[in-house]
């Protein structure tokens, strides 16, 4: 029985493939997962009257950012919530994610 063993490393994302016999018989790949679209129950870390923002923490690498605006009135009555605010649970869905530019040129 011939094994074989695949490896591919791009950046930090590790994929790899095991063949056995001619036929492939696993396949794995550690690419980040996509974000946008997903729904979480985030915790809310801080608030920024400034900004009228929010930063919630997903559970990921990043904390989301939401406009105050973006919540609908029914979400505070649907849920009984008076007001948003630090330590708060809040259900969301992630709509986009924007890249952090590094350096300015």
């Amino acid at each position: 029985m011939e094994k074989i063993l695949v490896l591919n490393s791009i950046e930090d994302n590790l994929h790899y493939a095991i063949i056995e016999n001619n036929k492939l018989v696993e396949l794995f790949s550690d690419e980040e997962k996509k974000l946008t679209g997903n729904i979480y129950l985030g915790r809310v870390e801080k608030v920024v009257n400034a900004l009228d923002a929010i930063f919630v923490n997903i559970g990921e690498k990043k904390n989301g950012f939401l406009r105050i605006k973006d919540i609908p009135e029914k979400y505070y009555d649907y849920f009984s919530v008076k007001e948003i605010k630090e330590g708060s649970k809040i259900l969301i869905q992630v709509k986009k994610i924007q890249q952090a530019q590094r350096g300015l040129n």
